[in-house]
């Protein structure tokens, strides 16, 4: 019985280690803007389902480790979220589409007054006539 035992655990372990280790894979690329063929520095990727990702250096390359059943999330303030599955592949190049509904979700906010030397950060003052020349943006 013991031995019985014994030889199911060693089948177990010898089915499941291999192929848990064979599910990896590295999976490389480049993101670009699909409407001008830029390449898309600071782009989200992320394992579905997790908390697990990258983003994309300054020239849009991106790399990461994933089982070979992961799905990509790549995701930019202005762009369309676009999912990947990986389906074993090891290069993965993608062209996010821009979405003119993403940009309502970018919202600049200044009113109040403070002295310069309570700031820690950048600051500017913009007057009213400089904000009229910019008006029919």
């Amino acid at each position: 019985m013991k031995k019985i035992k014994l030889l199911f655990i060693l089948i177990l372990a010898l089915g499941i280690i291999p192929a848990a280790m064979a599910q990896q894979v590295r999976v490389s690329g480049q993101v670009k803007n699909a409407s001008n063929g830029e390449t898309l520095p600071g782009v989200t990727v992320v394992v579905k389902g997790t908390t697990s990702g990258t983003s994309t250096d300054i020239e849009g390359r991106f790399s990461i480790e994933v089982p070979s059943t992961a799905t990509l999330i790549f995701s930019f303030v202005g762009m369309e979220t676009q999912e990947i599955p990986v389906q074993g592949r090891t290069t993965i190049n993608v062209s996010l589409n821009s979405s003119a509904s993403m940009l309502d979700e970018v919202v600049v906010v200044g009113y109040g007054s403070a002295k310069r030397m309570d700031l820690t950060g950048s600051i500017t003052t913009v007057k009213a006539k400089d904000l009229a020349l910019t008006s029919d943006i």
